[in-house]
C-alpha cells in the first residue's frame, strides 16, 4: 500500500488508521498500524506501508507504460465531499524522466496521497502529490517499489 508520503504523521509512536472501502462513514476494513510501518522513499513524496499481506485495498501496482495522453483516473477523498470517494479522470500530460507525471486535472485540497490508476482498472501507476488549478502532479509507481522500499 502506498501514499504519499506528507500525508503520515511525523510522530513515530502513533497509530495510522487505514479505512478501506471508505465512502460516507461505512467501510470494508479498518487497518491499524503503527506510523513506523512506512517506509519513505528518500527525494520523493511516496511512502510504503510494510507488513501487509497481499493487496488489502484491491489495488496493484503495474508497469504499464506511460506517454502523453494516456488516459488515467484519481479515486480520493478531498475536500469538500471529504466523506466520499471522488473519482476524477485525467490524461498524462508530461512526464519528467520516469519519476513525476502532469496531469491535466485539477484536484480537490485533500487529494494528496490518492492512487492514480490507469483509466477503469484497478492498475496503480501513480501517487498524487499536488495540485493546482492548472492540473496535478504524481509520482510514477512500478510493480517493484514496494517490495524495494520494505526491505
Amino acid at each position: 500500500m502506498v501514499t504519499a508520503a506528507h500525508c503520515l504523521p511525523e510522530i513515530p509512536t502513533d497509530t495510522v488508521h487505514l479505512l478501506l472501502g471508505y465512502e460516507s462513514g461505512r467501510l470494508e476494513r479498518h487497518i491499524r498500524t503503527p506510523a513506523t510501518s512506512y517506509r519513505i522513499m528518500k527525494g520523493r513524496d511516496i511512502a510504503a506501508l510494510c507488513g501487509l499481506e497481499g493487496d488489502p485495498d484491491g489495488f496493484r501496482l503495474t508497469d504499464a507504460p506511460l506517454t502523453p495522453g494516456t488516459r488515467v483516473e484519481v479515486q480520493g477523498y478531498g475536500a469538500p465531499r471529504a466523506h466520499a470517494l471522488q473519482k476524477t479522470a485525467c490524461s498524462v500530460q508530461s512526464m519528467s524522466g520516469e519519476t513525476l507525471m502532469r496531469l491535466d486535472c485539477p484536484l480537490p485540497s485533500g487529494t494528496s496521497g490518492a492512487p492514480v490508476t490507469l483509466e477503469g482498472s484497478r492498475d496503480v501507476v501513480g501517487v498524487v502529490s499536488a495540485s493546482s488549478a492548472a492540473g496535478s502532479l504524481a509520482y510514477r509507481l512500478t510493480a517493484d517499489m514496494t517490495g524495494r522500499l520494505c526491505r
